[in-house]
């Protein structure tokens, strides 16, 4: 397979294969916004939330997406304050995980179950996810599992510590596009078997 990412248009594609009308679309690692504001644009009836940890990110390019709804958090398996790191790439902050070497500043972040928060700010359950969190997209998940929400259509995951380790947290979910970058960076879309 080419070193190449899954596209937007190609996960669009998939979006309308597997879930032709879609209700609510969640982005858990927004970093500028670009896929959250691409998706509205091809489903305009969704609503679209995108979600990023960075406050940096979400000031420079969150707070205006048009017919997008952003919220500044960061999603993993707990409720509590944690410390981050960034570090710059391609002009935009990243988030790396905990202690992390890559980091070279150091941020307090509130962390939230995304049930949780979805609960508390009474957001629908979302019918596609796009998660790309440099490594908690695995607590993530296995929150869903544990909470019984693995009631997603469609998922599209950038998994960073090993397809196989992801996969194996979403059963009853089958792969339907899959870039490998390295052993253990994979692009992934997953849809709900039915």
């Amino acid at each position: 397979m080419a070193d190449t990412s899954i596209t937007m248009p190609k996960f669009a594609e998939l979006i309308r294969q597997w879930v032709p009308n879609p209700t609510t679309i969640m982005e858990i690692g927004a970093l500028d916004g670009a896929d959250a504001v691409f998706l509205k644009s091809q489903f305009p009836d969704a609503d679209v939330y995108a979600i990023e940890a960075l406050r940096q990110n979400f000031d420079r390019y969150l707070l205006n997406l048009p017919g997008v709804t952003a919220f500044n958090a960061l999603i993993g398996a707990k409720n509590e304050q944690v410390t981050f790191y960034e570090k710059r790439i391609n002009g935009l902050h990243g988030m790396f995980d905990r202690g992390s070497r890559y980091g070279t500043k150091q941020y307090p972040v509130q962390c939230y179950r995304l049930d949780d928060f979805c609960a508390n700010l009474g957001l629908p359950a979302p019918d596609v996810y796009k998660i790309d969190v440099e490594g908690a997209e695995y607590e993530i998940v296995a929150e869903l599992a544990r909470a019984n929400r693995l009631d997603f259509d469609i998922i599209l995951a950038e998994a960073h510590l090993g397809l196989e380790k992801f996969l194996a947290l979403l059963p009853g979910y089958r792969a339907v596009e899959t870039v490998r970058h390295s052993d253990l960076r994979s692009n992934v879309s997953l849809v709900r078997e039915r």
